[in-house]
This record gives structure tokens, sequence and C-alpha cells, in this order.
């Protein structure tokens, strides 16, 4: 099955809060360290901004992850639960 690009934005998505979840930091706290607006950030998270080659460099960067991870397959492709997480952490 060819990937649409929604399918291919949505999974890059699912994929950073992955790695941003690996590293226990909060959307805000990734937003801060990649010097973007968590508005920007939460966008891209949830498959609802397309980013440039630019941006992927740099949240990799950010994450300390090569550029293709990003690209890798989300673990989960679960529906989203709408709300906030729990705090607990």
């Amino acid at each position: 099955m060819r990937p649409t690009f929604a399918r291919v934005l949505d999974d890059l998505g699912r994929r950073l809060a992955e790695l941003r979840r690996v590293r226990d930091w909060t959307q805000a706290e990734a937003a801060e360290k990649a010097s973007m607006s968590e508005t920007d950030y939460r966008a891209i998270e949830h498959g609802r901004r397309a980013i440039t080659l630019r941006t992927a460099f740099h949240l990799a960067e950010t994450l300390g992850v090569p550029l293709r991870a990003l690209f890798d397959a989300p673990v989960s492709r679960e529906p989203r639960k709408p709300g906030r997480p729990s705090t607990a952490r």
C-alpha cells in the first residue's frame, strides 16, 4: 500500500512523540529545546503541520537521533485520545 501525504505526516508526528516520551519531555520542553513555539510543535506531533527538511533535521538534532529515525514507523497507530495525558510522571 502506497502511503498518503496525510499518513506520512501522522506517522512522523507519532514517531516524534515516541522519541520525546523516551526522553521524558513534555511537549513544552521539547518545543523549548527545539526553539519553536509549543503550538507549532504540538501541530507537528498531531500530524497537522507539514515541516521542511531543515525543521526535520533540527528536530532530529534536538532529540539526538539520526534524521532517518524520524521516519521509522511508529510503534502504535492507535487513535489519539483527546485531552491532556495524566500529569503523573
